[in-house]
């Protein structure tokens, strides 16, 4: 029995297995990539519009990034079902490269989390500063709406706005859905108002 020859064909196996399973990770985060650019630009291309420090291109390049790294993951596939012994080094050098870059970029973003969300409070808060001047509004009544919350920390974050300081008032936008919607129109240190105002905060959805 040729040795060698054995030891390079259990050699290719193990790797053409290595590779599948590789490849089954990569095709899938491929495809959540592209998902979660699909959601980030139907959920919150609202917030894109209105965060100049969030570019409105983010989820275009969520989605492309994650096709790109699918369709690779399919070309290694046939690479690997191929069997091309120089095919299969080099992709799985790259496969491997970009699992590690994709990890790098998860860890990156999770240890800047807190620096987001920073920029996320002031782009907001700046934002409502704003108000009730269009287009701005429009915007911020629909990310209220929709994701039924009121300020960015608080409520009270109106009450330190050119609309909510005069009359300490806040949007309606802010008011829950009931049939009372005077929660926007009478002055909110009255201890029973607040009750009305939606409590959850719109940094709760991103972070």
């Amino acid at each position: 029995m040729d040795w060698h020859r054995f030891h390079a064909s259990a050699s290719i196996a193990l790797l053409r297995t290595l590779l599948i399973c590789i490849n089954i990770i990569f095709v899938i985060s491929g495809g959540v990539l592209f998902l979660l650019g699909v959601v980030v630009r139907s959920q919150l291309s609202t917030f894109l519009d209105i965060t100049p420090e969030m570019s409105s291109s983010t989820p275009f390049i969520l989605i492309g990034l994650g096709l790109i790294i699918f369709f690779i993951g399919l070309f290694a596939f046939w690479c690997t079902l191929k069997g091309h012994i120089a095919l299969l080094y080099v992709y799985s050098s790259v496969v491997f490269l970009i699992f590690v870059a994709e990890i790098l970029l998860a860890v990156t973003v999770l240890m800047k989390q807190k620096t987001y969300e920073e920029t996320f409070k002031a782009s907001l808060s700046g934002v409502m500063q704003q108000y009730p001047k269009e287009p701005m509004a429009s915007h911020v009544d629909r990310l209220q709406n929709v994701l039924s919350c009121c300020g960015v920390d608080s409520y009270t974050d109106w009450f330190s706005t050119p609309y909510g300081e005069p009359l300490r008032q806040v949007p309606e936008s802010c008011c829950k859905k009931t049939l009372n919607h005077t929660c926007s129109r009478k002055d909110l240190r009255k201890e029973y108002l607040p009750a009305d105002i939606n409590a959850d905060l719109f940094v709760d959805f991103i972070f």
